[in-house]
């Protein structure tokens, strides 16, 4: 059986593999330092704004009906804020859906439970 010859490390342009390789992660390099860096956190920011504006979150439906837990009718200790009734309105809502009554209105998505086991 012959004995393989060693193959030469150099390519077909005379150069030796790690050459080629050193040049390409030279080339890599030259790409990554002339990308120019951009401060993107003003149009991050006036994204945000026109996507939900202070306006819209202000004008949210607080919880009104029933009434809220509160100091008043003796179920807290401290009144909620305006921004925990908005959410309190919204939870109950998804808890207690509507369903629709005309076939125009927006269909509701209502949550199925199965049956829960106490051990």
């Amino acid at each position: 059986m012959p004995t393989p010859v060693p193959s030469s490390s150099s390519g077909p342009s005379g150069r030796s593999a790690e050459q080629v390789e050193a040049k390409k992660a030279q080339e890599l390099r030259e790409v990554i330092n002339s990308f120019e860096s951009v401060n993107d956190e003003s149009r991050r920011a006036s994204l945000l704004d026109s996507l939900c504006s202070t306006n819209d979150i202000l004008n949210l439906p607080v919880q009104d009906d029933p009434p809220p837990p509160s100091i008043e009718n003796g179920e807290l200790t401290t009144n909620l804020m305006r921004h925990q009734l908005q959410a309190l309105k919204w939870m109950l809502e998804k808890e207690n859906p509507v369903l629709p009554t005309a076939p125009d209105q927006p269909p509701v998505q209502v949550p199925i439970c199965s049956q829960v086991l106490m051990i």
